[in-house]
């Protein structure tokens, strides 16, 4: 099951220890703020092979020509037919027809080379004979999409006049083709990645390939740099293949060496790359040798760095029953932690050195709606829904660990919209018992959305998050790299944590050669508090300020953004650091999907 939790910001170990339990995106947040640019970037979930077999020769079909339609212009809806074939038409980069500069693009196209046929084709799992719907082509554009190495992907069915019965029905539907149109984005890249503000700077300078040969391997190396906590300069690396031979097994391994920590994650999994997927499994190994700081819930926030070795590796295995409507998904997990440290045992994080065992149930129902003028690359795929899921695990001790409990859990989570409005919310909550006792209680809840109104549209979320009766150590944070920007990192550390976000994007069609140049405004209030304290007697804290987007438009699908932010921090009543980032600073669409049993964390 793919993904762990409903927010983006967890406790760095925790984040570790749940690497490919955990859906990439998410696991990017706790890993990021201990590590600096240490980033797991995420696999594409990949689909099966368009079978060669052929079913009785169909009626012939209209030749296809080469579409112009945009996604904005293709119907909400589609009719369903038999498939008869998919044809796929991959274009380069540039458009060397004109709107592009000919000569220079054309010489740019010939150093970049084409995504290679059996990529695309990997996702198709629909074969000559199946009836294709509205949600298969949905799914089948979101997962190349996911891929991160397309600027624009499009769908189109073109239907023959005759119709053939189908064997679930009497009614007869249509033959037909099915059309994929990907234009690549430029795969080679001299990234560079910054985030300022907070009083912290965090650079990355790297050599980034995203479609190696055209076969969408995935490999980096580069340098970055962090001044939280003194950490430095450091170097990284990946190197991923998210579709081994065809097989929607994905391998990743990568590695962050700096000053004050080493670090290495390799990863081997079969997520569910379909809602028509029957089963998925995923594994992960992980090992950190550094510094951990330790941050104190005064007033006056203090850090204080200790000596650490930790390996975690775990594992999930999981089902899945249903497709067309409702999915009903079982799965069950194991994982392991070890870890070393030289002193300060009372601060210990929760369920250090320890062997956790879940099993979990869940049901999912998913669409998905087309949202339109919310990013410069066009479409969202946003999806609607519901999910539900209930899970129960025992966490035992070992080498010194101190929990022993039998947990349980629960999570809800809703989504729903149009073009124009589109709303998520989120509920978790979990316990442990020891004997007759509660422990570790948390409570979670989300919720987001997008309205399109005038020339941009609004986005916000709303993160709360309380624990009770938690008796190991917390380090919650409200500052820039959690969503209260013109905050200080690490500057406010407590328990529990309530933030509210809202920004109005203006999206106007200003282009300047390769770049489309966009404003915001935003408005960001928060507040952090302890288990002994009421939220009724916890000061808020608040920014707001105008922002810079710009957008390289010829690069993949939701890279190449650059972010400036000018926040004006209330409590000191000043304009603070410019933020400048190559991040969005909140998901505004929420996460819908079946998560891998386990523990809920701060």
């Amino acid at each position: 099951m793919p993904n762990n939790s409903i927010c983006s910001e967890h406790h760095w170990l925790a984040a570790i220890q749940q690497a490919f339990l955990s859906s990439p995106q998410l696991l990017l947040g706790g890993i990021k703020r201990r590590v600096g640019f240490f980033r797991l970037h995420s696999l594409a979930l990949l689909l099966p092979v368009a079978a060669a077999a052929q079913t009785d020769a169909p009626p012939p079909v209209s030749p296809i020509a080469s579409p112009t339609a945009s996604p904005a212009t293709l119907p909400d809806t589609i009719r369903p037919f038999i498939l008869r074939a998919v044809v796929i038409d991959r274009r380069n980069v540039f458009d060397t027809s004109g709107r592009d500069f000919p000569l220079v693009t054309g010489l740019l196209n010939s150093l970049h080379v084409v995504t290679k046929e059996q990529v695309i084709r990997h996702e198709v799992y629909l074969r000559p004979g199946d009836t294709v719907t509205q949600k298969k082509v949905d799914e089948i554009e979101r997962n190349l999409r996911a891929i991160g190495i397309f600027q624009n992907v499009i769908l189109q069915p073109v239907l023959a006049d005759s119709a053939a019965p189908t064997a679930t029905s009497t009614k007869s539907l249509p033959y037909g083709d099915l059309s994929i149109i990907t234009r690549d984005g430029w795969s080679t890249q001299l990234g560079f990645s910054a985030s300022t503000g907070g009083n912290a700077q965090q650079y990355s300078l790297s050599l980034n390939e995203v479609n190696l040969a055209g076969l969408s391997y995935q490999a980096s190396v580069g340098g970055d740099y962090s001044s939280v906590n003194d950490r430095g300069w450091g170097i990284n690396g990946t190197l991923a293949d998210p579709n081994i031979f065809g097989s929607h097994i994905q391998a990743s391994g990568k590695f962050s060496l700096s000053k004050l920590d080493n670090v290495g994650v390799l990863s081997v999994g079969r997520p569910y790359f379909s809602d028509y997927s029957p089963w998925g499994f995923g594994t992960s190994i992980s090992y950190l040798d550094g510094i951990n700081y330790l941050y104190s819930h005064s007033p006056t926030v203090r850090a204080t760095g200790i000596p650490i070795r930790t390996l975690d590796a775990g594992g999930w295995y999981g089902g899945s029953r249903g497709g067309d409507r409702d999915l009903f998904r079982w799965a069950i997990s194991l994982a392991y932690d070890r870890t070393l440290r030289d002193s300060l045992q009372e601060l210990r994080p929760a369920f250090e050195n320890s062997v956790r065992a879940f099993a979990g149930i869940a049901s999912l129902r998913r669409q998905f709606v087309r949202m339109d003028d919310v990013q410069y690359h066009g479409q969202v795929l946003a999806p609607v829904g519901a999910m539900g899921g209930a899970y129960i695990g025992k966490i035992s001790p070992h080498n010194g660990g101190l929990d022993n409990i039998l947990y349980v859990g629960g999570e809800v989570r809703q989504a729903g919209g149009n073009r124009h409005v589109y709303g998520f919310a989120a509920l978790q909550a979990g316990t442990g018992f020891v004997q007759k006792e509660t422990r570790f209680t948390l409570q979670r809840a989300v919720a987001s959305g997008v309205w399109c109104v005038g020339p941009g549209a609004f986005t916000g979320r709303f993160e709360q998050s309380t624990v009770w009766r938690w008796p190991r150590y917390i380090a919650t944070t409200l500052d820039n790299l959690s969503g209260l920007r013109g905050y200080q990192v690490y500057g406010l550390v407590g328990d529990n944590r309530l933030l509210f976000n809202l920004e109005y994007s203006v999206l106007p069609d200003w282009q300047f050669l390769f770049f489309k140049i966009g404003a915001a405004a935003f408005f960001d209030i928060g507040a952090i508090w302890n288990q002994s304290e009421k939220l009724s007697s916890t000061r808020f804290h608040s920014s707001a300020g105008l922002g810079v987007r710009i957008t390289n438009l010829r690069v993949a699908l939701g890279r190449g953004v650059i972010r400036i932010d000018f926040p004006y921090n209330f409590d000191h009543k000043k304009f603070t650091q410019v933020v400048f980032s190559t991040e969005t600073p909140f998901d505004a669409f929420g996460v819908l999907d079946t998560p891998a049993p386990g523990a809920f964390l701060p």
